[in-house]
């Protein structure tokens, strides 16, 4: 639990919110009126029984003024005297621990399922804290990840929440920034539904294609390809999108460029599979030089550099092939230029 965050505060402007889209219902008088208060009363009352197991300071004074409020509405619903009280009773023995009960089983099933998709995206740092950030009252949370990258580099990351209303938080998406010592950073946001992985992210914010599955209208699912153009005079970049069809197949490329520097496996389908993550692949020619190449959907070819990283000319990677003694085994692997270090924990005095 963030302990900055007032929940009794925060319950009362969540209810506030609640209000206003039950009041935009059209027709709403008389019984309907009457309906908004009792949701009123039951959504006021649960939070209390949530925030009083381990209210705060400051979240004492709130709940006494919310607690007074709930004390006018349960008059107003109860007027009959032994009929409150009686519902006191039941609210006592029956109603709080049941509530209870159900959110602390609701809420660990809602962990789970969002530890398991952060999981997969590659957020494995903020799992074991998690729950230090979900109060169930606030309605967004923003948790900051940092990854430090290869050299003077680093990954940051906000992942974006939302409650639904109903005690359960969902993954909305997530900005990620691309940071070197003396530029500006790059910057993206990156929805949940996408699955952008935190390793496909910092390619993406690197310049380098990335080729995600995508539904199609019939429930099918085919992949296009993703890159972030920088080029333009805006700081914020374009997405360019490269949808199936489109006559780009990076197999057959790197198929083609075995054949010409007689390097085997170039087209091997874990090779293909982590150039179109957008991984880079390098390629040692003994001593004849050490090059880099990734995918080029844009160009409908592959793009190459040199050891230094600075573009190279396909006759300059073929000059090298053909100089080196092809009976001495050539070196070729795939580099993840992101994959260094770990995902971790920005924040600061997050718990109590």
């Amino acid at each position: 639990m963030n302990a900055e965050v007032n929940r009794a505060e925060q319950l009362w402007y969540n209810w506030e919110e609640r209000q206003r889209q039950l009041q935009g219902i059209p027709g709403l008088a008389g019984e309907g009126a009457m309906a908004i208060k009792w949701q009123q009363y039951d959504f006021l009352r649960q939070g209390l029984y949530r925030i009083g197991a381990d209210p705060t300071e400051k979240e004492v004074l709130f709940m006494k003024v919310i607690g007074a409020f709930t004390e006018k509405l349960q008059r107003q619903l109860y007027p009959n005297p032994l009929a409150r009280l009686l519902h006191r009773l039941k609210a006592i023995v029956y109603d709080r621990p049941m509530h209870l009960r159900k959110f602390s089983a609701q809420r660990e099933a809602n962990l789970t399922m969002l530890k398991g998709q952060l999981k997969a995206l590659g957020f494995l740092a903020i799992n074991g804290r998690l729950e230090n950030y979900l109060d169930y009252e606030t309605s967004r949370v923003g948790i900051p990840l940092t990854q430090q990258l290869n050299g003077e580099t680093r990954l940051d990351i906000l992942l974006k929440l939302e409650s639904d209303g109903l005690g359960a938080y969902r993954f909305t998406q997530y900005e990620a920034t691309l940071l070197r010592h003396g530029e500006h950073g790059r910057s993206w946001q990156f929805d949940a539904k996408d699955g952008m992985t935190v390793l496909e992210a910092a390619n993406l914010l690197d310049g380098r294609p990335v080729r995600k599955g995508v539904e199609i209208a019939d429930g099918r699912s085919q992949a296009k390809w993703l890159q972030l153009d920088f080029a333009g005079k805006d700081e914020r970049p374009v997405l360019q999108e490269f949808h199936p069809g489109y006559a780009y197949e990076l197999k057959d490329e790197l198929l083609k460029l075995g054949m010409q520097t007689a390097i085997a496996g170039l087209s091997k389908s874990d090779t293909v599979r982590s150039l179109e993550a957008g991984n880079v692949a390098m390629i040692r020619f003994g001593d004849k030089g050490t090059f880099y190449l990734h995918a080029n959907p844009a160009g409908q070819g592959l793009s190459l550099f040199d050891r230094d990283k600075k573009p190279l000319e396909l006759a300059q990677l073929l000059k090298a092939a053909r100089q080196y003694n092809f009976s001495q085994p050539q070196i070729m692997q795939v580099v993840k230029m992101h994959d260094r270090g770990k995902v971790a924990d920005q924040s600061q005095g997050i718990g109590r």
